[in-house]
């Protein structure tokens, strides 16, 4: 099943969503909103972490099956 969320603000509805397994599509229409939805998902749910090494930022990304 799919859980809209058009509202996105951080991201919390799709999180809760994907932890439950469930299918997420999510907007908003201040971009500042989506960009910040996205990496607390990508981070959250997804895993992935940034490093600095000197100027550099790393992002390593671990998938795996919930």
């Amino acid at each position: 099943s799919l859980v809209t969320d058009v509202f996105l603000g951080s991201g919390s509805t799709g999180i809760a969503a994907m932890n439950a397994g469930r299918n997420f599509f999510g907007q908003d229409v201040v971009p500042e909103f989506a960009e910040l939805a996205k990496a607390r998902l990508r981070r959250e749910v997804f895993g992935e972490k940034e490093t600095k090494v000197g100027d550099e930022t790393h992002t390593q990304l671990t998938l795996g099956i919930y």
